[in-house]
C-alpha cells in the first residue's frame, strides 16, 4: 500500500489528488490481478447521509507476512467511527473472502494506539499471534505491530 506522505507531498489540491490516486490504485490493484482487493463502503441508510456517500473502504491487500494469508483493512471517514460500521463491513468482507477457494487464513496489523481496532478485530474472532515490524513500523517509530489472524 502507498506509504503515507509527508505535509510537503500534499499541502495542495494537485497533491492531495495524486495521493488519493495512489491509495485507489493500490486497493483496486489485487482485483486486476486476479486476488480479493477492496471493496468501497457507501451509506446505505439517510441517517449516516447521503444513500450510496462513499464512506470508507475495507478489503484485503496481498499478504506481506508469510504464512497467515490475505491482509484485511479498512479505513472510514471519522465521523462514522463507533456505530459498528468497521465491524459491519470487516464482517462481510470476511465472509465473502472465506467463500473463495484457496483462502483459509487472514491477519490484521495495527497501532498500539487504536484499540477500537482491537475490539474490532476480536468481534471477527481474530486472536493476536504476535508482532511485526510491517511498514517500516519500527524505522517510523511505531514499534512492532500487533498481528491478529483468524
Amino acid at each position: 500500500m502507498a506509504q503515507l506522505p509527508g505535509k510537503e507531498d500534499c499541502s495542495d489540491l494537485e497533491g492531495q489528488r495524486r495521493v488519493a490516486d495512489e491509495y485507489i490504485d493500490d486497493l483496486n490493484r489485487p482485483w486486476s490481478e486476479g486476488a480479493p482487493g477492496s471493496w468501497a463502503v457507501c451509506a446505505g441508510v439517510e441517517h449516516l447521509g447521503p444513500v450510496g456517500e462513499l464512506i470508507g473502504f475495507c478489503g484485503f491487500l496481498p499478504g506481506k507476512v508469510e504464512g497467515v494469508g490475505l491482509e484485511l483493512g479498512y479505513g472510514l471517514a471519522k465521523v462514522y467511527w463507533g456505530k459498528g460500521l468497521a465491524t459491519e463491513a470487516a464482517l462481510a468482507s470476511m465472509d465473502w473472502v472465506f467463500s473463495q477457494d484457496g483462502i483459509s487464513c487472514v491477519y490484521a496489523v495495527f497501532g498500539r494506539e487504536h484499540t477500537a481496532t482491537r475490539r474490532v478485530l476480536e468481534k471477527l474472532g481474530m486472536t493476536q499471534r504476535g508482532e511485526v515490524d510491517l511498514y517500516d513500523s519500527v524505522a517510523r517509530d511505531f514499534g512492532l505491530l500487533p498481528l491478529y489472524t483468524v
